[in-house]
């Protein structure tokens, strides 16, 4: 979730509602001026977050073949023996590294396909953040309408057909979260 933009919802709801836009679930707005592109730092801490968290899901999943997950004191002894364990004083972030001369076979396959297909979904993101990044003319809406909510709370018809609408990109963190790129009329505020 977007705090900054959840703390703009009071103070840019009045573009949604002069433009005819009204979305479901919304979560957070953001002026398209206000933001910037993603930097090389950043671009490094979320991709060695994302190998970090796809690490401590394989092992709390039992390496992708269970429904669920389970969280506990074995998980820790599997994270000690298949990851080395990275501290961040600065950011305060603990970093679980996998540590490749361990993990052979299926586990190692579905890890590697798993933070594949995560790094996937973040260069999309970063690429649609990136498009939009300084312009006047459109909105970011963050809405918890992202991945299979899209369809049950109607976003094809509901979102996608409206006349402003530019594009739709689902969070890198949170599928269930997703950015709306709209454009807004500015000659009507």
């Amino acid at each position: 979730m977007d705090l900054l933009a959840y703390g703009n919802i009071e103070n840019l709801n009045h573009y949604l509602t002069e433009n005819g836009i009204d979305i479901p679930r919304l979560r957070g707005l953001c002026l398209c001026t206000d933001m910037e592109p993603w930097t090389e730092e950043e671009i490094k801490h979320a991709s060695e977050s994302i190998v970090s968290q796809a690490m401590e899901d394989a092992i709390a999943s039992y390496w992708f073949r269970s429904c669920g997950y389970c969280y506990g004191s074995r998980n820790k002894k599997k994270l000690k023996r298949y990851a080395i364990k990275k501290v961040d004083k600065e950011n305060k972030r603990i970093r679980h590294i996998p540590r490749w001369d361990r993990i052979h076979g299926k586990h190692r396959k579905a890890l590697k396909y798993e933070i594949k297909l995560n790094m996937r979904n973040f260069e999309k993101y970063r690429t649609v953040w990136d498009k939009y990044c300084g312009r006047e003319d459109v909105i970011r809406i963050h809405a918890r309408i992202g991945g299979p909510n899209w369809y049950f709370y109607d976003g094809p018809s509901l979102v996608a057909n409206h006349p402003n609408f530019l594009e739709k990109v689902d969070d890198w963190y949170d599928c269930t979260y997703c950015d709306i790129y709209m454009k807004i009329n500015k000659e009507v505020n």
